[in-house]
């Protein structure tokens, strides 16, 4: 019995990296807690390397909440695409307003 629950186990880790999405140019992630609106909160990937954000996400920007960072939408109606928030510390902080996720 402890073999079968070892090799079910196994092959749930071997499936878990496709539960995730790999980031791509145009992604945005937490750089820091700090506001939606605040461009200082945001990276933005571009040419394969994450950089200072010069622009907020838009509704087709996936974003990425980081452990550790807490991401309050101060904006009336905050969008992306995607959104995904770490699940282990990441936070997301809607309170009065509105966060459109277009996607998943």
């Amino acid at each position: 019995m402890k073999i079968i629950q070892l090799i079910v186990v196994f092959c749930f880790l071997l499936q878990a990296p496709a539960f995730s999405q790999v980031a791509t140019n145009g992604d945005y992630r937490s750089a820091a807690t700090g506001n939606w609106g605040t461009l200082a909160t945001w990276e933005v990937r571009a040419a394969g390397v994450w950089a200072a954000a010069a622009a907020l996400p838009t509704a087709t920007s996936n974003v990425y909440i980081q452990q550790g960072h807490t991401v309050t939408v101060n904006i009336a109606a905050a969008v992306c695409q995607d959104l995904q928030v770490n699940f282990t510390s990441g936070v997301l902080s809607i309170g009065a307003n509105t966060l459109s996720v277009n996607g998943k």
